[in-house]
């Protein structure tokens, strides 16, 4: 089967929600060189063995970059599969191309195709396994990709992801986890105005980052599920060290370091002083977080 074999041009392409507004700032970017390249290597190497990869099978990579798991996935369809990387970015498929001619598996050719997790321009049950690294986290509709992968692998096909869990890792805000009751009746409402303001302006600076820590490994588990896999298994890490210890601060450090002030003002006017004077003294204790979380999922169609 070659690529053309697969795609349905019917299908054509369509945008969705996703969060790879950025994409293309990883265009030549080449993970194998970064300092965390073992780390990098690990990850990949292990999706394509909990995929079961196997000689002569048709592979697919979604949100496949400049190539790091599809280049390496020849080698064990090696001597007569077929690997397909698919992303959005033209920039990034530019560069995979060229480190496909580069880096030739005898018999096994690098199909590139420009395509999304969202809408994958392939026809049903067409190849054997599917892996993808570090994509789901910028789909806002999970359960959707989860059945796009389910549609395009044959019956008995799996799909192997690697997903950070970033939820566990990002701190809390202050203003999160700050005890309303601590404030009068109509202080605590504002506070919770000026809390959700805030949260708002972080989602509109960096949507990417939003939707990155928008999940967890049970949401993950629970897409595959809906998508009507026959089997899901997940492994869930997380590692924690001192260095992640809880920390309790005065509020008083925090309002230094925001725009809360500025906020409170603009809602209440003068009031607002109030408002941050009855911080005076007071302590937040923000949530233990973890020094890195991370799932492999592996499903059976």
């Amino acid at each position: 089967m070659g690529a053309g074999d697969a795609m349905d041009e019917t299908r054509g392409m369509q945008s969705g929600p996703t969060g790879l507004a950025n994409r293309e700032k990883w265009a030549a970017f080449d993970p194998l060189v970064d300092e965390h390249a073992d780390l990098i290597r690990s990850i990949r190497d292990r999706v394509i063995d909990n995929a079961g990869a196997a000689p002569g099978e048709r592979m697919l990579d979604v949100g496949a970059g400049t190539g790091l798991i599809a280049l390496e996935a020849r080698r064990h369809a090696a001597p007569a599969g077929v690997v397909v990387a698919l992303d959005m970015s033209e920039g990034a498929l530019r560069t995979c191309r060229k480190r496909a001619a580069e880096t030739r598996v005898p018999g096994v050719p690098l199909h590139v195709v420009a395509g999304e997790a969202l809408r994958l321009p392939f026809r049903d049950s067409v190849f054997d396994m599917a892996t993808g690294r570090s994509v789901l986290m910028y789909v806002e509709d999970k359960p959707a990709a989860a059945r796009e992968l389910y549609r395009v692998l044959r019956p008995g096909g799996r799909a192997s992801v690697y997903e950070p869990i970033n939820r566990h890792m990002t701190p809390a805000r202050w203003y999160e986890v700050l005890d309303g009751a601590a404030l009068p009746p109509g202080y605590a409402e504002v506070h919770e105005q000026i809390a959700a303001e805030l949260r708002a302006r972080r989602h509109r600076e960096s949507p990417d980052r939003a939707l990155a820590i928008a999940f967890d490994e049970r949401d993950l588990v629970r897409a595959f599920i809906a998508a009507g896999f026959s089997e899901v298994k997940l492994t869930y890490e997380y590692v924690y060290t001192e260095a992640q210890r809880v920390e309790t601060k005065p509020v008083e450090w925090y309002l230094q370091r925001a725009g809360y002030a500025e906020i409170a003002r603009s809602l209440i006017g003068d009031d607002a002083e109030a408002l941050l004077a009855r911080f005076a003294g007071m302590e937040v204790t923000l949530p233990q977080r973890g020094k890195s979380a991370e799932a492999y999922l592996v499903a059976w169609r």
